[in-house]
């Protein structure tokens, strides 16, 4: 019979042990919040979304550079498809990815790995920018828009800045 394993409950035994799920742990690592969709149209996942100043609430922009971003649609881990899913419809309840490792959709725009990505002028797109204004990159690029997938995704490092 196997070893049975001991619970840590509060760490209390030292550093957790680490749950890896899936073939790329990297790829499960994420923090996200449950906002309400108050754009006027559905989002699918790699979406970028500000949220409004009560924090229930998640929007697309058209303003280059948003200090508002909070992050991206997260991917629906039950519709993993290449396509472009809608993910939120108007006013249903979304998450929305603000740390870690998610795809953000960038359109037709260049990107480059390493770049850090600002929201765009075009709605729901992210853009990469040389040199960011401070509090407007909300990203890293991981990979460049030569790799992007037939949704025009890339996949990025989400961050708090």
């Amino acid at each position: 019979m196997g070893a049975q394993l001991i619970s840590n409950p509060l760490n209390a035994f030292g550093q957790p042990t680490p749950q890896i799920q899936g073939s790329n742990p990297m790829q499960n690592e994420k923090n996200t919040i449950a906002l309400v969709n108050a754009a006027t149209t559905d989002l699918q996942y790699g979406d970028v979304v500000v949220v409004d100043v009560t924090g229930t609430l998640g929007n697309t922009t058209t303003t280059s550079g948003d200090l508002t971003v909070i992050g991206v649609v997260a991917q629906d881990p039950f519709l993993m498809s290449t396509t472009r899913d809608v993910v939120s419809t108007s006013v249903a309840t979304m998450n929305v990815v603000v740390q870690g490792v998610a795809r953000v959709f960038i359109g037709t725009n260049t990107v480059t790995t390493g770049q850090p990505l600002i929201a765009s002028s075009t709605a729901r797109q992210a853009f990469a920018s040389a040199t960011p204004a401070a509090g407007t990159a909300f990203a890293v690029s991981l990979e460049s828009s030569t790799s992007k997938d037939s949704a025009s995704t890339i996949r990025c490092l989400i961050k708090s800045f």
